[in-house]
């Protein structure tokens, strides 16, 4: 128990550590926060069957400090559920999730990343006379994901992801196969610019007149004007 969660701490600073040293001003899109949906199910000692698909649902904010590397801070509400007996048992999760996420490729408007990360966790277990209280845990997680750019303020989220469990009991039995779960999640996120970055324009107006282009701005043999002497009236 005591060395996962050191794990958690070391990888945690990690990419605190990574963000911090790739910090880019010239960014274009910094600062986004979103709502997401999803699922996740249980992976323990029990079957597949017994352990239903449960859903989750949040809200997170994106920073991008460089043109490849992100953070995320998530928080909202999810659930596991495992079934071994005759009874469901339900656990219901409010976590905090940080991770880091690093641009792999860029095709068009689809940026596909790979993350990893770790979150901590309040929960309780309906139907579960052993834990009735509240309680707190954590996990380390990887995953995929994707960013689909739909306007220049909006984009779609899409990741996927596999979190370690630093308990064995959320599926009701202590074996030997340490608890997991599996996170599928879409999510839209909104981007904060200024209105500069979005009303990029070819050139400055300037009152009465417009400043030509570099092709009619060129000089020729005859002549000895430069580019900034050269005006059309309006």
């Amino acid at each position: 128990m005591n060395g996962k969660k050191i794990v958690l701490l070391v990888l945690m600073f990690f990419f605190v550590s990574q963000a911090v040293a790739t910090i880019n001003e010239n960014s274009p899109r910094k600062f986004g926060i979103g709502v997401d949906g999803g699922a996740q199910k249980l992976i323990a000692d029990i079957s597949i069957k017994d352990a239903p698909v449960a859903p989750t649902f949040g809200v997170y904010g994106i920073f991008h400090l460089s043109p490849k590397f992100t953070l995320q801070l998530r928080t909202g509400y999810g659930q596991l559920k495992a079934q071994p007996w005759d009874f469901l048992s339900t656990t219901k999760m409010i976590p905090l999730e940080l991770s880091g996420q690093y641009r792999i490729a860029k095709s068009g408007r689809w940026a596909p990343f790979v993350s990893f990360g770790a979150n901590v966790f309040s929960f309780t277990q309906t139907n579960n006379p052993s834990n009735p209280g509240r309680y707190f845990d954590g996990s380390v997680f990887g995953g995929l994901g994707t960013n689909l750019t739909i306007t220049p303020q909006y984009s779609l989220l899409l990741t996927a992801s596999y979190h370690f469990l630093t308990t064995n009991q959320f599926d009701l039995w202590e074996r030997s196969f340490p608890d997991a779960y599996v996170s599928a999640r879409a999510g839209i996120t909104y981007y904060f610019q200024r209105k500069a970055t979005l009303e990029k324009k070819p050139y400055e107006l300037i009152p009465g007149k417009v400043i030509a282009t570099r092709e009619q701005a060129a000089p020729t043999p005859s002549s000895t004007k430069t580019e900034d002497d050269v005006y059309l009236r309006v």
